[in-house]
């Protein structure tokens, strides 16, 4: 099973290059064993990157020592680890942020910015 995967991440990362879609292999589906997943860890290894968010429990988002290849654990509220998956993204397709919320947020500052200015003016 763990060189089924293997050919999955190889194949996301021909499909990253060529097209720029990123892809994503949800190892919840799939039969693996403690053991394998222990393996698979160990043949991806770990890179430099690591980022945890904080959004419906916590996500931790591992960079492997193959680049554009990041493994991402989501546990609930309680750190209970509910799945992982493995994704082939020159970014993980989690952090970018859409327009709407750099929008929202510009607006935000805006507001904070008349706000704090108002006692200066």
């Amino acid at each position: 099973m763990v060189a089924a995967i293997l050919n999955e991440v190889i194949a996301g990362l021909h499909t990253l290059v060529t097209t720029g879609q990123p892809t994503t292999i949800d190892l919840r589906r799939l039969p693996l064993l403690p053991y394998d997943l222990q393996r698979l860890r160990g043949i991806l290894g770990k890179g430099e990157v690591a980022i945890e968010v904080s959004a419906l429990g916590a996500t931790r988002i591992q960079e492997t020592s193959l680049a554009a290849v990041w493994w991402i654990d989501h546990s609930n509220d309680l750190g209970d680890h509910l799945w992982s998956t493995v994704e082939m993204a020159f970014v993980p397709t989690l952090l970018p942020a859409t327009i709407e919320e750099a929008s929202e947020a510009a607006d935000k500052l805006q507001a904070k910015l008349e706000t704090w200015a108002q006692p200066y003016q």
